[in-house]
């Protein structure tokens, strides 16, 4: 649930690779805040000096919230920021495109339940739209080629080859009249590139997978949240502990 943008300079240097200013952080800015709708804490504190508000949408379908649960070591952790500003700088908004320093953790949240794709973009009131339609208990297999060219910068894959649970070994799929968007997640998007021949042709051969785009880096370089826990030994007994042992358990 915690919502977190990335770094500006990531997507300024997507840009530069792939050569599309559409991919900068700039340019991406009014898409990401037309997803956005910046929601209140389920305490309804004030959040004045918690977040920016300037770099956030309020009109969106997604909800993004600060915590409505606060905790009795919040309060220091931000004292240390005006201590030792040095080693701690204050980040007033995590989600500014400079996501290094201390501040206050922004999820997907609205009135203390999670806001995702399932309670948002396929909520009670877009889900009986007449231009969406949810398959169920069917995954996603391949992409498929429409043209011959093996030209990454020109190959199009308008048609999506798919699998019913019910019966995986019979095959079917359906072609997009403009585009298909990949959205399968950090490990599900690369599988599907995989199999459908975008990756290193050498390793794909070896597979038995024809090769249609050699892109050696598709499922590499895997990185998939990160973390880095810091213990101190203190004075008092009102800390995290019973919060870190819930999630040991």
């Amino acid at each position: 649930m915690f919502y977190t943008r990335g770094s500006s300079s990531d997507f300024d240097r997507f840009a530069a690779v792939t050569g599309d200013d559409g991919w900068s952080w700039d340019k991406l800015q009014i898409y990401i805040r037309k997803n956005e709708r910046w929601t209140a804490p389920a305490d309804h504190h004030n959040t004045k000096g918690q977040f920016d508000p300037t770099v956030h949408g309020f009109e969106g379908i997604n909800a993004v919230s600060l915590s409505g649960f606060p905790h009795a070591t919040d309060s220091r952790v931000i004292q240390t920021t005006s201590e030792l500003p040095n080693e701690f700088p204050l980040n007033l908004d995590m989600n500014s495109g400079n996501p290094l320093g201390v501040g206050w953790l922004q999820s997907t949240i609205k009135n203390g339940e999670r806001s995702s794709s399932a309670t948002s973009y396929l909520g009670p009131q877009f889900i009986n739209r007449k231009n969406l339609h949810v398959l169920l208990n069917t995954r996603v297999t391949r992409l498929l080629e429409t043209p011959t060219s093996t030209d990454l910068h020109r190959l199009q894959t308008l048609t999506v080859e798919f699998a019913n649970e019910g019966s995986p070994e019979r095959r079917k799929s359906i072609t997009a009249t403009k585009e298909v968007v990949l959205s399968a997640g950090t490990v599900g998007t690369p599988h599907i590139l995989l199999h459908s021949g975008i990756g290193d042709a050498a390793k794909l051969r070896a597979l038995g997978i024809r090769p249609i785009v050699n892109l050696p880096d598709v499922g590499q370089n895997l990185s998939d949240q990160p973390a880095l826990s810091n213990m101190w030994f203190v004075n008092s007994n009102d800390t995290l502990d019973e919060f870190v042992t819930f999630f040991d358990q």
